[in-house]
């Protein structure tokens, strides 16, 4: 399939990209809006998330303003992501009700798109190749300013040197939706269940179809592959529910734009001897303008250092590395973690 980017604006919020996400993404789209509204009822970018890694990683996030986007199949939970692939097989198949009535809804409405999307997630089943990256983060609350999340310093799997960065990262992004990254949060399931409401769905396909006929089809392509994808990686079991992960989700394959292409760059990393492919998201205004609501001094709130057993000289580096790209005020925003090393 070509890429999505026949009559979609770059530089400004794209209303038509958040009603999609509306659309064929109901469960996500409420889940996010619920974190982000104030008790004021509005919505309110001064929330925080964090992100559990290595001193190693974060004076590179740091140095360079960017992160990296791994591949789904790389990641520590990837046993999960194919059991959820297979529920999703069944979920989309001729032998549910509930796909043929999608199906058909959207055969009504855009011939051929949904076969077209059935194609296209085939490929992408089971690792087949090399279509999903994302980069987890986790609701922060300000309790846990001074000591992170003692259960997060547990499961990180770090060797040693543990980092929390914590952010405040926009609820309504032009930038994200230019770089065609969803930044949404996971759901939590019983085993061997799913997130995907397809009556709901095809409640707002009816609803919204002179909408959808107004736009590209592979547009609509696009968003019904990322509904499906989205519906396998961020959906987790329910055990895993006091972690309260978000992922920012990058599907170079079948979701891009021109400015994608241009500023989301591939990569390859060494990990213990074997290369694995990478996609690095910039978090530099410098480069390019767009990307100001996403600027790490922008986003950066603070940084915890994890529990160790000399942590003050990294303390000092991480106060250094932060002035030198113009963070104000480091020392009160560089705390060392009042969590006794073990």
């Amino acid at each position: 399939m070509s890429n999505t980017k026949t009559g979609l604006a770059t530089g400004g919020y794209n209303d038509d990209l958040a009603k999609l996400e509306e659309i064929f993404l109901p469960n996500f789209s409420y889940k996010k809006m619920q974190y982000y509204f104030s008790s004021s009822g509005l919505i309110s970018n001064d929330v925080l998330f964090v992100h559990y890694t290595s001193a190693e990683s974060v004076l590179d996030i740091i140095r360079e303003k960017r992160v990296l986007m791994r591949n789904a199949l790389h990641m520590p939970d990837c046993r999960e992501v194919h059991d959820d692939f297979d529920i999703m097989h069944d979920l989309v198949s001729n032998k549910n009700q509930r796909w043929i009535e999608f199906r058909n809804c959207i055969q009504g409405i855009l011939p051929g798109v949904a076969d077209r999307a059935m194609n296209i997630y085939r490929n992408h089943s089971h690792g087949m190749n090399d279509g999903v990256y994302y980069l987890s983060v986790f609701e922060h609350d300000e309790h846990e300013n001074n000591l992170g999340r003692l259960s997060m310093w547990r499961t990180s799997g770090l060797k040693s040197a543990p980092v929390a960065i914590v952010l405040k990262i926009p609820a309504l992004s032009a930038v994200s939706q230019a770089l065609r990254i969803f930044f949404i949060p996971v759901l939590y399931t019983e085993k061997d269940q799913c997130y995907l409401n397809l009556g709901e769905v095809i409640k707002n396909v009816e609803y919204h179809k002179d909408f959808l006929q107004s736009l590209n089809p592979d547009l609509v392509t696009s968003a019904i592959v990322s509904m499906i994808l989205l519906n396998v990686l961020c959906v987790k079991h329910k055990k895993f529910k006091e972690e309260r992960e978000w992922r920012c989700v990058y599907l170079p394959q079948c979701f891009t734009s021109e400015t994608s292409e241009r500023l989301v760059a591939s990569g390859v990393e060494n990990v213990d001897g074997v290369s694995r492919n990478i996609y690095i998201m910039p978090l530099d205004s410098a480069i390019d303008p767009i990307l100001s609501a996403i600027d790490f001094c922008k986003i950066f709130d603070s940084l915890i250092i994890g529990p160790l057993e000399s942590p003050y000289v990294m303390y000092e580096t991480f106060c250094r590395e932060l002035k030198k790209i113009g963070v104000s005020d480091v020392e009160s925003k560089v705390r060392v973690s009042d969590i006794p090393f073990r």
